[in-house]
Order: C-alpha cells, then structure tokens, then sequence
C-alpha cells in the first residue's frame, strides 16, 4: 500500500500505470484479484491508510495505525487535482468519441478504450492489461470506420408502415403485470446499487465488479416493461425515428454522441475482423424493430 502511494506522489505514474505494475509482479488486492486503475484510485483516496475512518462525509480517528503520512497523503491528493483540473492546450484539446462507453468487445464484453495515436482515434480491448484474458485484448478497431458503419444504421432507421396503429393495438395489460414488473424492476436496481457500493469499498474485484453489473444490467435491460406503461415512451420513440435522419447528418459529433445514447444500449464489436456484430436498442426503441438487434 505504501508504494502505491509512493508511486503515485511521484507524479511519473498515473493510476492505469501502478495497476499494470502491480498486476505484471504477481500482487493482488486483499481479496485476490487483478488491480485496475479504478482499484488503485480507491486506494489512494482511502483515510484508512492514514489511521482514519470515514463514514458517510465526516472522518473519524481510528483504532488502527497509519502507514503512511499526512503530507504523503496530501500529495498525491493535489498530483490528483492536478490531473483532473489540467488545462488542454490547442495541440491537445480533448476529442469527443461518440461511441465511448457503448462498444464492447464481443469476445469478452468488456467495454472499448477510446484512444487517439497522432491524427487517428480508436477503440481498443484492454481485458489483459488488467490481469484477465480475452483474443481480442490489445486489438483495435478505427473510430472513423465504427462510425461510418454506425452511421449507415442510425440513417436508416425507419419505424415499420403503421407503427403507430400496431403499438396501440397490443396496449392491453392487467393490473398485477404492471405490479409484478415494477417488483422486479426495484429488485434489481436494488441490486445494481449493492454491486456498486461493495466496489467502491473495494470488497469485490473489477472482473467479478464488471461480470455482476453486466449480468444484472442484462437483466434489467431485458426486463420489458407492460404495453400500458411504455405506451407514451414507445410512441415518442417512433416519433424521433421518423425525423432521425434529417438530424443525423447535421448533426455535431457531440450531438452525435447524445444521439447513440438515446437509441442504443451496446454494441459489440468483433476487434479482431474489425467489424460490428451486434447492436442492441434500448427499450423503448426495441418494440419499433422486433425481438433481437439492429446488426
């Protein structure tokens, strides 16, 4: 623990850095797992390590010693608001990647890196560098050419002849279906909110961290809510398709972005024959294109 804190007030590590450094000399965390960039980034914001305990937004003096110092502790505290806070100069002003946060490599799962090597962006597996294994880790596949092929898609949504007639005809639902969903819909989320918070106290793993809220995200997504309730959202959905194209290619990469994020809910990209495999629409869009994916 202390060298992670020594490495990091260097300022020549950044915390993907110490994760890899730690994962390729064989030490794991407290519970046996690789460490991540996130996982070290909890460890050097932990008071524990200074003899303190925090509960909720106030810090308490333990009954445990410290192993590191105050003025260690402090500065790797300001390297960190340096980091967050660091200006962009015009050589480096930040680029948007539209699809970040949405692709996901179809081998493993795990979600794409966004990365810009000289004038070119991409989005890469990185399941090895964080101590697990996947064929595709390392492999990349260009921003550009996911875009194009995402934009070809997105162009030609169109909601079926008649849509509007077909949802409103299948708007029939009883009473404890709506209860039942919305039991389970509360039961999951509760679930998702104890994944996270066991993460951030770091009593679980990133692999086991990244396989549990994928599995419950799965669950939930797959979740079909009555006809009654998602009438309105499904409706409103159709609506945005009908005038999506027009939009699309005025459209900002920004705006671009905010647009994937209303429609789609992953999709899974083949990084080693640099092409799509799947895309999956978010709720209230799936009625619009039946059971399954865009791909």
């Amino acid at each position: 623990m202390r060298d992670i804190f020594e490495w990091y007030s260097s300022g020549r590590y950044a915390s993907e850095d110490i994760a890899v450094r730690l994962n390729q000399g064989g030490v794991r965390t407290r519970l046996g797992n690789p460490w991540s960039d996130r996982t070290v980034m909890i460890v050097v914001n932990n008071v524990f390590y200074l003899g303190k305990v925090r509960h909720r937004d106030h810090v308490y003096p333990g009954q445990h010693p410290a192993i590191i110092s105050q003025e260690l502790f402090d500065t790797c505290q300001e390297i960190r608001q340096k980091r967050i806070r660091r200006p962009r100069s015009e050589s480096t002003k930040l680029r948007v990647y539209p699809l970040s946060g949405i692709l996901r490599c179809h081998l493993c799962k795990n979600r794409l890196h966004a990365l810009s090597i000289v004038d070119y962006s991409y989005y890469r597996c990185r399941t090895r560098r964080f101590g697990a294994e996947c064929p595709g880790s390392g492999k990349s596949v260009r921003a550009d050419f996911m875009q194009q092929e995402m934009g070809k898609i997105l162009k030609g949504l169109k909601p079926p002849e008649g849509w509007r007639v077909v949802i409103l005809e299948h708007l029939q639902v009883k009473g404890e279906d709506v209860e039942r969903y919305q039991r389970e819909k509360g039961r999951l989320e509760e679930k998702l909110r104890r994944v996270r918070q066991m993460y951030q106290e770091v009593e679980v793993g990133e692999l086991e961290y990244r396989k549990e809220l994928a599995a419950t995200k799965e669950r939930l997504a797959s979740l079909n809510p009555p006809e009654e309730m998602r009438a309105d959202e499904v409706l409103r959905a159709g609506s945005y398709l009908e005038s999506l194209g027009p939009a699309w290619a005025a459209a900002m990469p920004e705006e671009r972005k905010q647009i994937y994020r209303l429609i789609l809910e992953v999709v899974y990209v083949d990084v080693l024959e640099k092409r799509l495999m799947e895309v999956v629409p978010k709720g209230a869009f799936v009625p619009l294109f039946g059971e399954g994916n865009l791909g």
